[in-house]
C-alpha cells in the first residue's frame, strides 16, 4: 500500500495539494504518508520512490515564506483561529530523515533553525 498509494490517493496529487501549493488546503495525509515513505525509499533504494521523496521534499521546502512558515496557509489559523502545528510533526520527521540521507543543507540553514545565540546559550548552561 505504501509503495503505490501515491498513484491512487487524491491527497498525494501534487497539483492539488496545499503542501506544494500553499493557497490550497491540506492537513496530515501527506505528512503521515511521507513519514513512512521516505524511510521505505531509503531502505529499498528504489529509484522511483527516491525520486518521489525528492520531488515532495523540494515542493514542500519551496513553499517556505519569509517568516519561515511553510505548507498550507490555512494551517496558520486552522485550530481555533490559531496555528495548527500537528501536521508538521510527521512532516518534519520525514524532512529530517530525507535531510540526513541527502545531506541537504537547507533545513539546517532555515531561519527557524537554532543559530549561534541558541548554541551559545546551550553551551553556557552545560558548562555550569
Amino acid at each position: 500500500m505504501c509503495g503505490r498509494f501515491a498513484e491512487t490517493s487524491h491527497f498525494l496529487a501534487m497539483d492539488t495539494c496545499g503542501w506544494a501549493h500553499p493557497e490550497l488546503g491540506a492537513w496530515e495525509e501527506l505528512p503521515y504518508w511521507l513519514r513512512g515513505y521516505v524511510p521505505l525509499a531509503i531502505a529499498t533504494q528504489d529509484a522511483t520512490a527516491l525520486a518521489t521523496c525528492e520531488r515532495w521534499s523540494e515542493a514542500v521546502l519551496d513553499t517556505q515564506e519569509a517568516d519561515g512558515f511553510f505548507g498550507p496557509r490555512s494551517l496558520r489559523t486552522g485550530l481555533n483561529d490559531g496555528p495548527d502545528f500537528w501536521p508538521y510533526l510527521p512532516l518534519l520527521m520525514a524532512l529530517r530523515t530525507w535531510q540526513e540521507y541527502t545531506d541537504d543543507p537547507r533545513p539546517s540553514a532555515s531561519p527557524c533553525a537554532p543559530g549561534p545565540a541558541t548554541t551559545t546559550a546551550s553551551a553556557s548552561t552545560t558548562a555550569r
